[in-house]
């Protein structure tokens, strides 16, 4: 198997953020990078996908008819994974700019 290094970005994910005692729900977008062994990119992209929809399941509050997007920014098939955490983890949360629309 091979090994990847996939940044992923999510928009239009509706969560609640703790903003001092209240929590505020509203649209976020994130980057991430996961890395993964697989057999092709096709499946690293699958895996890391698949892997984060785990991981963001208990806090994404979209409704089906207005549901989240992630798709892969970058895949870099990697020698080793060295001093990477595998298989990586946290979130860069940015407001969704296009909340409402």
């Amino acid at each position: 198997m091979k090994k990847y290094k996939v940044m992923v970005e999510g928009v239009n994910f509706l969560i609640g953020v703790e903003d001092g005692a209240a929590v505020e729900v509203r649209k976020y977008g994130f980057f991430t990078t996961r890395f993964v062994e697989a057999w092709d990119r096709a499946e690293a992209e699958a895996r890391v996908i698949e892997m984060l929809r785990v991981e963001l399941k208990t806090r994404v509050q979209n409704e089906k008819s207005d549901s989240p997007i992630m798709f892969v920014e970058e895949i870099e098939e990697l020698e080793t994974f060295g001093e990477f955490e595998v298989p990586g983890a946290g979130f860069a949360w940015y407001p969704d700019e296009h909340e409402g629309h």
